[in-house]
């Protein structure tokens, strides 16, 4: 959730309803000589939702009886 985050609060009050993606965005974007930390926080972001992804499928193809090996 960024573009919802981002029109209706924007992190307000205080970073008080900051999300995930809006924090990568805004250390990125927002803070000077911070780029490569937001490019780090996206980078490991982006390997956790694989993993997840990876996880989901791995239980899903088990209770549909089939057992392909994802990993």
């Amino acid at each position: 959730m960024f573009d919802q985050n981002l029109a209706l609060t924007a992190g307000a009050p205080a970073g008080q309803t900051t999300m995930l993606a809006l924090d990568i965005y805004n250390t990125y974007y927002n803070r000077i000589g911070f780029a490569g930390i937001g490019q780090a926080k996206s980078v490991l972001f982006t390997m956790i939702v694989f993993l997840l992804v990876m996880i989901q499928l791995q239980i899903w193809e088990k209770e549909k009886g089939r057992n392909y090996a994802v990993f």
